[in-house]
């Protein structure tokens, strides 16, 4: 069933986790707006230019809900339209997430890690991350 399914959604189909009945359900509801939530997703993206954005900042400014704004952003990584910067910068609750950039703002400076640290807004607070330190989450309370 689940093979069939996947070949009929034109985006990535969901994990479907411990519920898949639920997860197909939602991919079909949304299925006719995500071209339109993909193309939102990387024209926030690229408006960013070389500061790019973080899962966590694209949820936040376009509104949209991880469930929904993490496959557009992971679908246009797979096609290759974005690519990890290789910068982290701080979620709301403090963890370290990836920035995502333009594909072709990244190859502008793949040979110039200095000018690209400098494009990319690179400061001190940024350079605690990922440099051996303890990223310190704050989970939430239930």
């Amino acid at each position: 069933m689940r093979g069939t399914q996947q070949q009929e959604l034109c985006f990535d189909p969901p994990t479907g986790g411990r519920h898949p009945a639920t997860s197909f359900r939602a991919a079909e509801r949304v299925k006719p707006h995500v071209e339109t939530l993909r193309e939102k997703v990387f024209d926030f993206i690229k408006e960013r230019g070389v500061k790019g954005a973080t899962d966590d900042e694209i949820q936040l400014f376009l509104r949209m809900h991880g469930n929904t704004e993490r496959p557009r952003r992971r679908e246009l990584e797979k096609e290759d339209s974005i690519v990890a910067s290789g910068e982290k910068r701080r979620t709301g609750s403090g963890c370290a997430a990836k920035v995502w950039v333009v594909t072709d703002i990244e190859r502008e400076s793949e040979d110039d890690e200095e000018h690209r640290r400098t494009r990319f807004g690179y400061n001190d607070w940024h350079d605690d991350i990922g440099n051996g330190e303890t990223d310190q989450c704050r989970l939430p309370e239930f």
